[in-house]
């Protein structure tokens, strides 16, 4: 079969393809217990900035909503998102199709909502061809010229290739003469409605349902002169998902909230703001059988954004992350901290959740996650396994624009459920730039120092 060069940002800990037990500070039973306070965690699209913006203001109308806390960061990428999710760094998870596809099968996170656009909950495909083409059906296709837009889109090219392949047999190379990947959805229009491409013979092609309204203002009879021959199955939009073991009232409050939010006009702009949606519905695991489907068919692989490593109880091990202004994370686990073989992995965080005001940010965030390998390959997670012993985290920060007392002032700060605590065992040093810890316990972390100091003024006594 032929293998599509897709590449879904996950971790690299899908390499290990096994279910797994999560090193963390707090237990599944004080997670739950902390169910007045809510993390979601957002994925970029394109600028952190603007999509942390938009999440914070959605945070912001959930809040007002339910009365719960609602906190809102944004991961690097799909694969440390669904991480935090499972090591229950993060409650409810804002990913697209496929990485939620992977989130469900390996670590049982659950779709609730899904993204409604153009005022469906689905997109899907469909293959157009000149209305006197003769051409009625997808065997009609057989030796004839194809148009693609190109080769990363899903409703023009994956699965439309995964429904000849399921339909027909064969795969699309088979089926066509000749395939061309012609630039777009408007390029394919265009192509079968004059019925070449560079010089070429086009006898029909693929673009999401209906794309000829993009070229209607130009070609005025491109509906009479075009016809569609069949579509795609329905492929389900982005989805906003649960990790497991959270409290089922919260759960609720949640994504009743989230609909009521949605219903109005200022949720409606922020979901827009956020990632274009229109608003959300009601979702359930079965909606997404069909991206299960592709991720066989194209041969989906996974990349991380994080760096990892496999460490065992008698040798421990190191890990170390540079980002991209250079600067190293290193993460030293020493013998005797874990007693069954981990994967630990380190995973930048653009943007951090609710950074105080009154703090210095160096632009330095990350999260450490662990897993257990060889555990529950066929359950759910083990959630809130302790570290045994301590570890030796050391960040590079970069302190240029802060004076020398807020430099020394810089400490090691993870994130805790609904607020940032410093880390007692936080050592910095303003020569090498560098800030050394040695904790217990895995988390968000940041490098942060206060901006500014309370002044004590002397208490004066009066005699009468």
């Amino acid at each position: 079969m032929k293998k599509y060069p897709i590449v879904a940002a996950l971790c690299g800990l899908a390499l290990f393809l096994i279910l797994v037990g999560f090193i963390g500070s707090s237990s599944a039973a004080e997670k739950n217990d902390q169910a007045d306070t809510i993390t979601m965690v957002f994925t970029p699209t394109g600028n952190y900035t603007e999509t942390l913006q938009a999440a914070q203001t959605l945070a912001g109308l959930l809040e007002t909503e339910t009365g719960l806390t609602i906190y809102a960061y944004v991961a690097e990428c799909d694969g440390s998102a669904i991480e935090a999710m499972a090591a229950q760094e993060a409650d409810f998870g804002w990913f697209g199709a496929v990485p939620y596809v992977y989130a469900n099968n390996f670590y049982d996170i659950e779709v609730k909502l899904t993204a409604v656009r153009f005022g469906a909950s689905y997109y899907r495909g469909q293959f157009l061809v000149h209305s006197d083409s003769g051409i009625n059906d997808l065997s009609d296709l057989a030796g004839k010229n194809f148009a693609y837009p190109n080769e990363s889109t899903l409703s023009g090219y994956y699965y439309p290739a995964m429904l000849i392949s399921k339909t027909l047999g064969t795969s699309d190379e088979e089926l066509f003469d000749e395939i061309f990947f012609v630039g777009g959805h408007s390029a394919v229009v265009r192509a079968v409605y004059y019925g070449e491409y560079d010089g070429n013979p086009i006898h029909g092609g693929a673009t999401y349902e209906d794309a000829r309204q993009t070229v209607e203002s130009e070609i005025t009879d491109i509906y009479s002169k075009t016809k569609v021959i069949t579509y795609t199955e329905n492929i389900p939009n982005s989805t906003v998902s649960v990790r497991p073991g959270l409290d089922e009232n919260a759960i609720q409050q949640i994504v009743d909230g989230l609909l009521d939010v949605a219903a109005t006009q200022e949720g409606q702009e922020a979901l827009t703001d956020l990632y274009g949606f229109d608003g959300l519905a009601l979702a359930d695991d079965a909606d997404y059988d069909i991206v299960r489907e592709f991720v066989t068919f194209a041969g989906v692989e996974f990349e991380s954004c994080s760096q990892s490593t496999l460490v065992d109880e008698e040798t421990g091990g190191s890990v170390a992350l540079t980002n991209d202004e250079g600067r190293q994370t290193t993460l030293e686990i020493p013998s005797g901290a874990v007693d069954q073989p981990t994967q630990i992995s380190i995973a930048p965080i653009p943007l951090p959740p609710d950074l105080p005001s009154d703090f210095n940010y160096t632009g330095d965030a990350f999260e450490l996650n662990a897993i257990i390998s060889d555990t529950a390959q066929n359950g759910s997670p083990q959630n809130g396994v302790d570290i045994l012993t301590t570890y030796t985290l050391t960040v590079e920060y970069d302190g240029s624009g802060l004076s020398s007392a807020q430099e020394s002032n810089l400490a090691l700060y993870y994130w805790q459920g609904n607020t940032w605590v410093k880390e007692a065992s936080s050592q910095v040093d303003t020569i090498l730039n560098t800030i050394k810890a040695t904790p217990d316990h895995f988390s968000i972390w940041a490098v942060l120092g206060r901006d500014s100091f309370p002044v004590f003024l002397p208490m004066i006594w009066q005699t009468p």
